[in-house]
C-alpha cells in the first residue's frame, strides 16, 4: 500500500531544486529514475555544442547552458513532485534513501562541483587580442591552482584579475628580466633577441616568435615599423611583463593603465581549448 505521507511533495521539491532531481530522486527510492536525470541532464548540456559542431549554426553555445541547466532542473523537479505525491516510490523506502545516505548525496552534489571549479574552470575568449592562438568566441580551461608554489613560465598563457575583469595575455618577461621591443616588433629579453620568423599572413603578418630554451608560437604583428614604439621595460620583483598574441590589438603591460602584473593578480594558467568558435567544432588543443 503506498503512503504518500512518507515522503512529503514540498520537502521533496526543494531537494530537487537545491540538489538536482538526480538527488530528489534517490530520495525518493527511485535509483534507475536517478540515473537517468543524471545522464539526460548532462547530455542536454553538450546538445548545444553539438548542434553548433555539426548543424554549422553559428552562434556560442556555451550560452545556451545556463537556460537548459536550469531547464532541466525545473522540469525535473517538478516530476519529482508529482511522484511524491502521488506515492509513486517504493515502499518500505531502499537504504540509500533514508536520511544520512541522502544527506551525503546533497553534500556531494554541493561540494563536488564547487571543488571542481576550485582547480579547474571554463573560460571564454570575448576579443581579438589573443589572436591567433585564442579567437574571438573560443573556450578553453584554465587551471586555478596552477601557480599556488611557483610562478608562471615564460611563454604561459595566464588568466589575471583587471579592473574587475578577468585578462588573458602571454607571459614574455619574469621578475628581474629586461624586455625591450624593437621598431621590427622583435623582442630582446634580457639582451638575446627572440626569434621572430615570418610565418603566414593572417590579415596582419604572422610570425612565429621562439623563446629561450625554444618553446615558441604564432603572433600577429603590423608591417615592420608600424604602430611599434620601441621601448625598455625592467621587470620588478613578484610582477609580470604580458602581450597579447595580437600585437597590435591588444591592452597588455606595454599600457601605462595596465603595466606590469602583480602575482597575486593571476587567477590560474590556461591549459587547452575545447571549443573553436571559428570552424564551429570542438576540439583539443594544448596551449
Amino acid at each position: 500500500m503506498k503512503n504518500a505521507a512518507l515522503r512529503r511533495p514540498w520537502p521533496v521539491l526543494a531537494i530537487s531544486l537545491i540538489g538536482t532531481p538526480t538527488i530528489g530522486a534517490l530520495y525518493l527510492g527511485r535509483a534507475r529514475l536517478a540515473l537517468q536525470y543524471f545522464l539526460i541532464s548532462n547530455l542536454a548540456l553538450l546538445l548545444p555544442f553539438v548542434i553548433a559542431h555539426f548543424g554549422g549554426f553559428d552562434f556560442d553555445p556555451q550560452k545556451a547552458v545556463l537556460p537548459i541547466s536550469i531547464a532541466c532542473v525545473f522540469l525535473g523537479s517538478i516530476h519529482c513532485l508529482n511522484l511524491a505525491k502521488a506515492g509513486n516510490y517504493p515502499q518500505p523506502l531502499k537504504g540509500y534513501a533514508k536520511g544520512p545516505w541522502v544527506l551525503s548525496y546533497f553534500l556531494a552534489a554541493m561540494l563536488i562541483p564547487a571543488l571542481v571549479r576550485y582547480f579547474y574552470e571554463p573560460y571564454g575568449i570575448p576579443s581579438e587580442a589573443m589572436n591567433p592562438t585564442l579567437l574571438g568566441g573560443d573556450h578553453f580551461i584554465g587551471d586555478n591552482r596552477a601557480y599556488r608554489y611557483d610562478g608562471p613560465a615564460r611563454g604561459d598563457i595566464i588568466l589575471f584579475d583587471f579592473e574587475e575583469m578577468i585578462h588573458i595575455k602571454r607571459v614574455v618577461g619574469v621578475p628581474g628580466d629586461v624586455v625591450e621591443i624593437h621598431p621590427s616588433g622583435a623582442l630582446v629579453v634580457n639582451g638575446l633577441e627572440l626569434g621572430h620568423a615570418r610565418a603566414s599572413d593572417f590579415d596582419l603578418r604572422r610570425y612565429v616568435e621562439t623563446l629561450p630554451g625554444g618553446r615558441h608560437y604564432e603572433i600577429l604583428d603590423a608591417d615592420e615599423g608600424t604602430n611599434v614604439e620601441p621601448a625598455t621595460y625592467e621587470v620588478p620583483e613578484d610582477h609580470y611583463f604580458v602581450l597579447g598574441d595580437h600585437r597590435d590589438d591588444s591592452r597588455d603591460s606595454r599600457d601605462d593603465t595596465m603595466g606590469f602584473v602583480a602575482k597575486d593578480q593571476i587567477r590560474g594558467k590556461a591549459l587547452f581549448t575545447y571549443w573553436r568558435a571559428h570552424d564551429r567544432k570542438f576540439q583539443y588543443r594544448p596551449l
